[in-house]
């Protein structure tokens, strides 16, 4: 009853359990990352006079539209995978596809794709999983702390359950 109704107790059940989150809160600095993003762009700008008639010269403008409106509409689509290991290697893979249409394409599409690989490795500062899991570590070692103050309340408790049931019965036995 003593240990189950201690308030004190109850309420350091809960550190180890916390020291416990902080460890995973640690390790998910290495967890890979995932990004993406869209992005679209309609334009219309004004020419003037010397581009309007340059375009009109190589495209052919004759046939009754504004020759002076340059449309152009751009899609961006991007995409990237990227993280960190335990060793203090980043690495990150990314894509991105252009999609452009304009006036001088005649609407069909033109496409530009880039894929990039990049590896960096550290060879001296942030080398090595000792130094990129310290903060692991640091956190193991709280969380064993807890556990230790944990413990150390609980024999207290029971100390001090023991001493009054002693008291209790050397009172008894004075009466």
């Amino acid at each position: 009853m003593a240990i189950n109704n201690n308030q004190q107790l109850e309420a350091q059940r809960i550190a180890p359990l916390v020291q416990e989150q902080a460890i995973r809160e640690a390790w998910a600095a290495f967890d890979p990352v995932f990004q993406g993003g869209v992005s679209y762009e309609d334009q219309e700008r004004n020419l003037d006079q010397r581009s309007a008639n340059a375009l009109n010269s190589i495209f052919g403008g004759g046939d009754g539209e504004d020759s002076t409106i340059y449309l152009e509409q751009n899609a961006v689509y991007q995409a990237s995978f990227q993280g960190l290991l335990p060793t203090g290697t980043q690495y990150s893979l990314s894509v991105v596809n252009n999609e452009i249409n304009n006036d001088t394409n005649d609407f069909n599409s033109e496409f530009t794709s880039e894929t990039r690989l990049q590896v960096t490795q550290p060879l001296l500062r942030g080398f090595g999983p000792e130094y990129n899991l310290a903060v692991v570590r640091l956190q193991e070692s709280r969380l064993d702390q807890e556990r230790y103050r944990l413990h150390g309340l609980v024999t207290q408790v029971l100390e001090q359950t023991l001493g009054t049931c002693a008291e209790l019965i050397f009172a008894q036995e004075n009466l």
